[in-house]
């Protein structure tokens, strides 16, 4: 029988496993930066003596510490560090091998944090990170649910150090690295990025470009969260949490807020929360949701995936926004129910974006979950997330609260479906911005029709299709007909809270049109 020490010892053991699978890596010791320059300019001071023997002595002791030399013309000497041969994997530096078992771990509080003390105690002695090792290993603990402010620090200075030492500008690899460390979370106007600028700025104005980019940065920005969303992209879909550890992990999310009275705030498929984290950081929603709700609001997000949630959770406490902000492993059904069920709490909003379009008879891709227009029990692990039953809890739910409910997709007909059962749930949608909506539908040919009532799309009755693409006659024959464009009233051009999910921001920056509606329920 596993006893609670037995566990313990089992988590120590796998962890001397681990590093001494860490500690294979290396083939060969390297001598620590602070070192290195100590002997370069001895070195130096040798040569310039005509002391020779001294000097080759030197070069010696330098190159069995992992360095390459280059000897300047004029007398100076640039150095590096050579690339050292793992024993096995690629790579071959041991804060990269953390971070890989980190990603595996995120689900361990304890290993986990175990994982980032040694990483920490690695940067701390001077492990030399070459190329963008430092920004990679800093991506993969963030995603890991890294909480260590320290950690992402020190990488984030490793990185610094290592623009320093570049010989010759780099703009590509410098965007995408700074690009990097601000989807990990170092924070904006990071020191990081002015070294990124000093590297890039040697040559004058030719990466002018580059700078201005690196400058414009923030958490926020499309081209740090686009990096999230390639992640995203390429993580498998995972089964839902068991009800009992869903419920448990909302009940100690809602738990954790310090102020509890506030109105709460929903993202029901968060992804990697980076809405609900831009908005923690603006302290209260913007003022296009309306006056009304221009206040301080506790953000609760939930998502079926441990890795995201894990991402969301580290990043909260490493911004210190924990006591607002907070996030799930539950169901979007679940975490509703559990949330809106407090007579002391308003539900003051709802938050759909970017649901898993659902599967069209007659689709290549048989892994997209299944629609339910009739609601019915609960749903399986392989039904779309937004069905019926969950629209007329969301309703009813922000009926009492004066709450409203976003929504946006870049599935055409996955938003106008939402749409019309939000208002066959009794729901009225809002024009946060008229002018946006306008612009939006002055940009559609004259001939063009009219968003469709919302029975349209239930039997194909009323406007015909006009896209010709595969999904929409799929659509049809299977007798789900979406309406004809989501344009016209109620759909708006730009997102109302002003901030951006990772999915978002990927689609922004590839020119793809993005549906969005705004509603209230009607009183």
């Amino acid at each position: 029988m596993m006893t609670t020490d037995g566990g313990r010892l089992g988590v120590a053991l796998s962890w001397m496993m681990m590093m001494l699978n860490v500690l294979a890596v290396h083939a060969e010791v390297r001598l620590r930066a602070s070192v290195v320059e100590s002997l370069v300019r001895s070195r130096c001071a040798a040569r310039s003596a005509r002391d020779f023997a001294t000097a080759d002595s030197l070069k010696l002791e330098l190159e069995a510490g992992g360095v390459k030399l280059q000897d300047e013309t004029g007398g100076g000497t640039s150095w590096r560090y050579k690339l050292l041969k793992p024993a096995d994997g690629p790579g071959g530096s041991p804060v990269i091998a953390l971070a890989r078992r980190a990603l595996d771990l995120h689900d361990d509080a304890h290993a986990l944090r175990l994982v980032c003390d040694q990483a920490l105690e690695l940067c701390d002695s001077g492990e030399p990170l070459l190329g963008r090792t430092a920004a990679d290993a800093a991506f993969d603990f963030a995603i890991a649910g890294c909480a260590s402010t320290e950690l992402i620090s020190a990488l984030a200075e490793a990185q610094s150090l290592e623009f320093a030492r570049w010989r010759k500008p780099q703009p590509l690899a410098s965007m995408q690295i700074c690009e990097r460390l601000i989807a990990s979370g170092i924070g904006d106007g990071s020191a990081v990025l002015d070294r990124a600028v000093t590297a890039l700025s040697r040559d004058g104005g030719a990466h002018a470009g580059a700078v201005q980019s690196i400058r414009e940065l923030s958490f926020g920005h499309p081209r740090p969260l686009r990096w999230l969303w390639r992640r995203a992209a390429s993580l498998r879909k995972v089964d839902p949490p068991a009800d009992s550890d869903a419920s448990a992990a909302v009940a100690s999310a809602l738990g954790c807020f310090s102020e509890p009275a506030r109105p709460l705030v929903l993202d029901l498929g968060c992804g990697f929360g980076t809405s609900l984290l831009s908005l923690g950081r603006l302290g209260s929603l913007p003022h296009a949701i309306g006056s009304p709700l221009q206040e301080r609001c506790n953000l609760l997000g939930c998502d079926g995936s441990s890795l995201k949630t894990s991402f969301a959770t580290g990043t909260s406490n490493r911004f210190d926004i924990s006591s607002r902000v907070q996030f799930a492993r539950a169901s979007a059904e679940l975490t509703l129910a559990r949330a809106s069920c407090s007579d002391s709490r308003r539900l003051a909003g709802v938050i759909v974006q970017f649901p898993t379009p659902f599967r069209v008879d007659g689709g290549g891709n048989s892994q997209l979950p299944q629609l339910d227009l009739g609601g019915g029990p609960t749903p399986s692990a392989n039904q779309y997330m937004l069905p019926r039953s969950l629209v007329e809890d969301v309703a009813h739910a922000l009926r009492d609260s004066a709450g409203w409910f976003f929504f946006q997709s870049n599935v055409e007909d996955v938003a106008c479906i939402a749409r019309a059962m939000a208002e066959d749930a009794g729901m009225r949608l809002v024009a946060t911005d008229e002018a946006a909506a306008q612009a939006v539908a002055s940009e559609v040919p004259a001939h063009a029709p009219t968003v469709a009532r919302a029975g349209n799309w239930r039997s194909g009755a009323g406007g015909a299709e006009t896209s010709g693409s595969l999904r929409h006659a799929r659509l049809q024959r299977a007798g789900v007909v979406s309406p004809t464009a989501a344009v016209g009233p109620g759909w708006l051009s730009c997102n109302p809270l002003g901030v951006l999910t990772e999915t978002e921001a990927a689609l922004e920056l590839d020119g793809r049109r993005i549906h969005r509606f705004l509603a209230v329920v009607r009183q």
